[in-house]
């Protein structure tokens, strides 16, 4: 059952939220389910077990009260015998033990008797009667000073010397033969039994098995050595260690599920109680107290053990599932039993129900799909419907759920089996741990999108039963009859096929809100179980997704799915783009999906990343060539779009450098160029990447560093002016740049693709994984094309040519205006002289361009107020082709 969180191999399950694991209380409840006779087993489990952890309370307790013993003496008429929870006579006590292990063998050899052995014997040997059986083979093998020993037939004892060696023997070897038993029942048995409404997590049981063991072994250890005060002492501490581990561990973590607040409030009461006498026999011992001292300390003992169960019981509540039926699960206003309730109904047989608990369950389960406010509740119950309704909707003419004008054909998932970082296929376990959705198990019908005889192969190959032979199940209620899908039993209501249809409508108009919910919420664990309910309901055949819902879904299973899926997800989308299934105008209607997508940049699989940082920079150079067309004109948005388009290009050169350094740059012929597409064509034309030089009417003494342009868009400074230049072999450096005060105008708007679900940068994810993709790769690079950058360099050089004469000609006026004492027409003549009205008609030519690349924006939203008035004042005043 806890093979769902790997419990059986970790010893350390800090986190109380982990071991308390839903899908493991919800099977375990399951599993528990019996219609008849099973009340009285149950019971008898149930007894069993409480005794058992009923025996460590004063086992545990009076451990260190006995090492104390050494020191003070012990009472006057105690026999030290019961403390370790064995009869008067140790003649009884060994034939006792002697018998449990025959038992079990004998049992165990016949092989008939496993389910006896596994219900009644082991509990009684390896858990009941443990600690005296235990305590009974360590006294046997290590013959104690001042005790009662077993004599032989001829009177010998383990005293005499030439017969220790036989009590040595069958001591050892009946302390290992229970002590391996009890870790094998503990550890691999109890937490399988499907009798039982409570059970420990398989790693606790580990250490509660050393501690039963190590109690009677101490005990044992104190009374044949000669120990003084001192080694007393240090043993006291060893064992006040231990106990105080155990209670804290107990107490944080509440390791019993299920119905567990009983069991672990006795834990807890036992460590308690354990902690405290050893407490006080510590304190005796360092003091030198007498034996009444270290009795009157154990007085308020009674107020130990009812604070402690107090206490615990409050933070145990918690955790509790309530001993209730499956439907009284579904009703109770707890998230948490909820949950667990719906989880339980997933997972159950209804054979095993009462009939008349199926139409309330399926009633609760349809308020909870509808109402509750937790997603995983939700998707969970949806699951258990949807098996409710699919025979009598295979029955309809036409079982199909969503819109068929805007639905894809066929099935587009696809599994990266050639991907040799996917994960392998794990190996089958003894439980189910997921319900899944299998187009091979709904062969009674056929779906509309996949081939029928394929499908029949395909399950007969796998061994499949089908849905047609299942329905000759006999009904078991007036509403409600028991069919196998899949390999398991599950309700099915009987209905109109039209009916049935509508429901299934409805189910996937909750499943779609489930995950906008989940994704709202940011809860990682019910957008995967939601997502890939949506998908595995798709990949049937009888649900049909449109091309924009199937792009969110698949791509959100690369920012939540585990690796296996994420390597799937990626291949999937990689194909359905390239095939066009994906649009790039759908990607750019939904640029959370691309962000959620490029979390497949951190994935461990090299053709993973290599395939989505493909794709990312065909969707992002369509939406740049897209937003460069439509918004020319507008400042903000090409400066955006323009430094995106240089910052992916010096990427391509810094994942690169090392090739660059062997080879003068030049096009792979397997690359895939993404060209600009013009206006009027979308044809794409090949080009290499070179050194571009602006137009020529940009005098190259005003060009500037394409990492410099602009450095208003952040700090509203002008721009050094330097030559425009590609460097191919080197990536270029962004130079600081002193902050003039004149162009403090608006910041430019920059473009970002976030979704609250995913923290993670999409550009900075895909740098990440260019520099890192280092090896030769079988899928087409995508680099950004040379008319990209040599339409970008013009814009960029007009914008920053008209800035530098701007600023010159602002330059000379404010030098004219700051000068005293000079006259009017002396100012004109100096200033014309110095070039203010070479300089201002230039910038007003440039202003005026028929491709203005964005400048008369600019002037509106970035230009410092005083300049932009300055600019108006000869703006007024200039006609086109007016050299005055």
């Amino acid at each position: 059952m806890l093979h769902h969180n790997g419990a059986l191999y970790a010893l350390f399950h800090g986190n109380a939220a982990n071991i308390h694991d839903p899908t493991a209380q919800g099977i375990a409840i399951a599993l528990a389910q019996r219609k008849f006779g099973s009340v009285r087993s149950q019971r008898v489990q149930h007894i069993f077990r409480l005794c058992g952890m009923w025996t460590e309370w004063p086992s545990f307790s009076f451990s260190s009260l006995l090492i104390a013993f050494k020191v003070t003496g012990t009472p006057d008429d105690l026999n030290l015998l019961p403390l370790t929870l064995n009869l008067f006579n140790e003649n009884w006590n060994v034939g006792f033990a002697a018998a449990s292990t025959l038992v079990v063998l004998a049992l165990k050899l016949g092989r008939k008797y496993d389910g006896v052995l596994e219900k009644y014997v082991y509990p009684v040997s390896f858990d009941v009667l443990y600690i005296p059986i235990i305590s009974t083979f360590i006294r046997l093998g290590t013959c104690p000073i001042d005790m009662e020993h077993l004599p032989l037939a001829n009177g010998a004892t383990c005293e005499c010397a030439d017969r220790l060696g036989i009590f040595w023997l069958i001591g050892v070897a009946g302390f290992a033969f229970h002590y391996c038993g009890a870790l094998h029942h503990k550890m691999n048995i109890e937490p399988l039994a499907t009798t039982m409404d409570f059970r420990f997590q398989p790693s606790y049981q580990f250490f509660m098995v050393m501690a039963r063991t190590l109690s009677p072994i101490v005990s044992i250890l104190v009374i044949n050595m000669d120990a003084s005060r001192t080694d007393t002492i240090v043993i006291s501490l060893l064992l006040l260690a231990c106990w105080a581990f155990l209670l804290v561990y107990s107490y944080n973590t509440q390791p019993c599920i299920g119905s567990g607040r009983e069991p672990n409030n006795i834990r807890i009461l036992t460590f308690s109680s354990a902690f405290y006498t050893t407490l006080c026999a510590l304190g005796v011992l360092s003091t030198t107290a007498s034996l009444d001292t270290l009795l009157y300390s154990l007085i308020p003992l009674p107020v130990v053990w009812a604070g402690a169960w107090r206490i615990n019981s409050r933070r145990a509540t918690r955790f509790h599932i309530p001993k209730v039926s499956i439907q009284e699960l579904l009703r109770s206003e707890s998230s948490n039993i909820k949950l667990v309730g719906t989880i339980a109904a997933l997972y159950m047989n209804p054979k095993k129900v009462p009939d008349r608990d199926y139409d309330p369950i399926i009633v609760q389960l349809r308020r909870l799909a509808a109402t509750a406010p937790e997603p995983l509740c939700r998707i969970h119950a949806l699951r258990t419907l949807w098996f409710c309704h699919i025979e009598s909707f295979l029955d309809a003419p036409n079982p199909i759920v969503g819109d068929m004008k805007t639905a894809m054909t066929g099935s587009l998932w696809l599994k990266d089996r050639a991907n040799p970082d996917r994960p392998p296929r794990r190996p089958a376990v003894s439980h189910r741990k997921r319900i899944k959705l299998n187009v091979a198990a709904l062969l009674g019908k056929r779906p509309l999108s996949a081939n029928w005889q394929q499908l029949l192969e395909k399950a007969k190959k796998r061994g499949l039963k089908s849905l047609v032979s299942s329905r000759q199940q006999s009904t078991t209620g007036a509403e409600y009859r028991i069919v196998t899908v899949g390999g398991g039993q599950w309700l099915s209501m009987l209905q109109e096929p039209h009916d049935a249809v509508i429901q299934g409508h409805r189910l996937y108009a909750i499943a779609t809100d489930v995950w906008t919910q989940s994704v709202q919420l940011q809860d990682k664990a019910a957008i995967l179980d939601s997502t890939k309910f949506i998908l595995e309901w798709y990949r049937t055949g009888y649900l049909q997704l449109s091309a924009a819902m199937f792009l969110q879904l698949v791509a959100t299973l690369c920012a939540v799915g585990p690796p296996k899926l994420v390597i799937d997800a990626t291949h999937t989308l990689y194909n359905a783009t390239l095939d066009g299934v994906t649009p790039l105008n759908i990607w750019h209607e939904h640029p959370d999906a691309l962000n959620e997508f490029a979390c497949a940049l951190q994935a461990t699989s090299k053709v993973t990343v290599t395939k989505c940082a493909a794709i990312m920079v065909r969707v992002i150079d369509g939406a740049r060539a897209e937003a460069l067309h439509a918004w020319p004109q507008v400042y903000r948005i090409s400066d955006a779009l323009e430094r995106i388009y240089t910052s992916v290009h010096e990427m391509q050169i810094e994942s690169t450098e090392a090739e660059f350094q062997r080879k003068s740059l030049r096009p792979k012929k397997n690359s895939r160029r993404l060209s600009y597409p013009p206006a009027d064509r979308e044809a794409e034309k090949p080009c290499t990447i070179a050194q571009v030089a602006p137009s020529s009417s940009v005098s190259t003494s005003l060009r500037v560093k394409r990492s410099t342009m602009l450095h208003a868009a952040t700090n509203h400074a002008w721009p050094s002016p330097e030559p425009v230049v590609i460097r191919p072999k080197e990536p270029p450096a962004t130079k600081s740049h002193k902050v003039h005060p004149l162009l403090l105008g608006p910041s430019a708007t920059t473009i970002t693709l976030s979704r609250q679900m995913s923290n993670k940068s999409s550009f900075g994810s895909l740098r990440h994984a260019l520099r890192r993709v280092k090896t030769k790769s079988n899928f087409d690079v995508a680099v950004v094309q040379g008319e990209v950058l040599a339409h970008i360099e013009q814009r960029r050089s007009h914008r920053n040519q008209f800035i530098e004469i701007l600023q010159r000609a602002y330059n000379f006026h404010t030098a004219s205006t700051a000068s005293d004492g000079s006259s009017s027409q002396m100012q004109k003549v100096r200033t014309k002289r110095h070039g203010f009205q070479d300089a201002i008609l230039n910038a007003l030519e440039l202003y005026h361009m028929p491709e203005e690349s964005a400048i008369r924006d600019y002037v509106e939203a970035a230009l410092d107020p005083a300049v932009s008035d300055f600019f108006e004042v000869h703006l007024r005043g200039y006609t086109p082709n007016n050299n005055h």
